[in-house]
């Protein structure tokens, strides 16, 4: 709640990142990252509880 408002990066490894983004959305649909995948992000945005997703 510290963080209300403002803008976070997150960075993580192949496995971590889509974990956190499928837990954040509330859904399983983003499988863990192949070794040598590194142009791809996503960026969620948390609005009254509720997160939605871009990518």
């Amino acid at each position: 709640m510290q963080l209300k408002g403002k803008t976070i990066v997150v960075v993580g490894h192949s496995n971590t990142t889509p974990r956190l983004v499928n837990l954040l959305i509330g859904e399983n649909g983003y499988p863990d990252l192949g070794e040598r995948v590194y142009d791809l992000h996503w960026i969620v945005t948390v609005t009254g509880g509720r997160a939605e997703l871009r990518y």
